[in-house]
C-alpha cells in the first residue's frame, strides 16, 4: 500500500533516514553506516508500525532481530538485519529484493508466519537469514548470508539458471528442499517435484537426498519403465546423480529416454519419451518452461552421460505413474 501524505509522521521519516544509511542494489547490499538502537523495543518503536519486526532470535548464543517491509504491494521487499553487539543493536545489513524476486509479505505487527527466520545453511559463524514469501502457486525462498565475510544474497543453481529466489518447501537441517510446480495438469493441481540443495562454498547446488541412494543400473531402470506399461522399452545407458537419473535405450519407435526421481530410496519414472525423436515439439521452449525440480545444468550433465540431448527431458510429459505417486506419496525425495 502506498504511503499517503497524511500519515507521513516523524516516525516514518526516521525509518527512511535509517534505511538511507545503508546502500543496496538489486538483492545485494553493502553497509555504509551502522544505525544502532538501545533495545529491541526501540527498534520496534521506529519500525513496528509499518514494518514487520521479529522477536529477538537466538543463534549460538548471539541475538538478532530481523525487520522486513514490502513498500508497495508486491513491489519488492526490504530486509534489515540487526545484531546485538555489546549493549547496542547494530544494523549489519539492508537488502532490497526486486519485484520479481518475492511474493506477498506481511507488513506491520502481524507476525503470523515464519517469513523471516534464522538457519545454519552455509557454514558461516553468523546465522543465515531465510526469507519466505507467498504466491498463488509459488513459495518464494531466499537466503541472506555473510559467508565469505560480506552480507549478500546467495544464489541457487535452480531451473534454467542461477538465481537468488526459488520455489522451496523449506529447510531441513543444513539442506534446502527446493520444489517446482510442474503445472502439468494445472498450476493449482501441480504436481510438485522436489530436489535437495546444499551450499558448496559459493552457491546452493542439488545434492543426494539424505536417504539410502537407489541403485543405478540399466536393468533396474528398465524394470521401472516396464512396470509403467512400456514393455517394449530396454534402457541400455543410465546416469544417476543427486537423486535424479536419466536412462536411454530403445523402444517401439526407436530411441527412448526417461528421467527418474528418487523417492524413498526407489526410482519413479517422472517423464518418458519413446517417440523415437529427440526434438518432440512442446508448447514452450526450455527458456520459458521448465517443469521439474532437477536444474537444467544437471539435466544436461545426465543426458550427456547417456549420449542424448536434454531436449528429451524438457519435451517429455509427466508420466501417469508419477502423478499417481505424487497423489499417494507427495513425490518427496526421501
Amino acid at each position: 500500500m502506498r504511503f499517503r501524505r497524511a500519515i507521513r509522521t516523524s516516525s516514518v521519516v526516521t525509518v527512511l533516514v535509517a534505511i538511507a544509511t545503508i546502500s543496496t542494489v538489486g538483492g545485494q547490499s553493502a553497509a555504509t553506516a551502522t544505525p544502532s538502537f538501545s533495545s529491541r523495543a526501540a527498534i520496534y518503536k521506529t519500525f513496528g508500525k509499518i514494518y514487520h519486526v521479529t522477536p529477538v532470535l537466538d543463534f549460538r548464543g548471539g541475538e538478532w532481530v530481523l525487520v522486513g517491509r514490502q513498500p508497495y504491494g508486491l513491489g519488492g521487499l526490504r530486509v534489515l538485519i540487526f545484531q546485538l553487539v555489546g549493549a547496542q543493536w547494530i544494523a549489519v545489513d539492508n537488502t532490497h529484493f526486486k519485484q520479481n524476486q518475492v511474493g506477498n509479505f506481511d507488513n506491520g505487527d502481524k507476525y503470523s508466519r515464519d517469513e523471516l527466520s534464522l538457519a545454519s545453511l552455509t557454514g558461516s559463524d553468523n546465522p543465515d537469514v531465510v526469507v519466505r514469501t507467498t504466491g498463488a502457486d509459488y513459495g518464494w525462498f531466499s537466503v541472506i548470508s555473510d559467508v565469505g565475510g560480506k552480507w549478500h544474497t546467495v544464489r541457487f543453481d535452480y531451473a534454467t539458471k542461477p538465481t537468488i529466489s526459488i520455489d522451496a518447501l523449506g529447510v531441513q537441517g543444513h539442506f534446502v528442499i527446493a520444489e517446482t510446480d510442474t503445472c502439468e495438469f494445472s498450476c493449482a493441481q501441480g504436481p510438485e517435484t522436489y530436489a535437495w540443495y546444499r551450499f558448496n562454498g559459493s552457491m546452493f547446488v542439488p545434492t543426494q537426498p539424505p536417504s539410502t541412494p537407489a541403485l543405478c543400473t540399466s536393468r533396474l531402470l528398465t524394470s521401472v519403465v516396464r512396470s509403467d506399461g512400456s514393455n517394449d522399452v530396454t534402457l541400455t545407458r543410465v546416469d544417476c546423480q543427486d537423486g535424479w537419473a536419466v536412462g536411454a535405450g530403445d523402444g517401439k519407435n526407436g530411441r527412448a529416454t526417461g528421467v527418474f526421481e528418487q523417492i524413498k530410496s526407489k526410482w519413479v519414472e517422472l517423464a518418458f519419451n519413446d517417440s523415437g525423436r529427440a526434438d518432440d515439439p512442446y508448447k514452450h521452449s526450455y527458456a520459458g518452461y521448465y517443469g521439474f525440480a532437477i536444474p537444467y545444468s544437471l539435466t544436461v550433465q545426465l543426458c550427456h552421460g547417456v549420449g542424448e540431448s536434454a531436449k528429451w527431458v524438457i519435451a517429455a510429459p509427466m508420466s501417469k505413474t508419477a502423478y499417481q505417486t505424487y497423489l499417494k506419496l507427495g513425490l518427496f525425495p526421501r
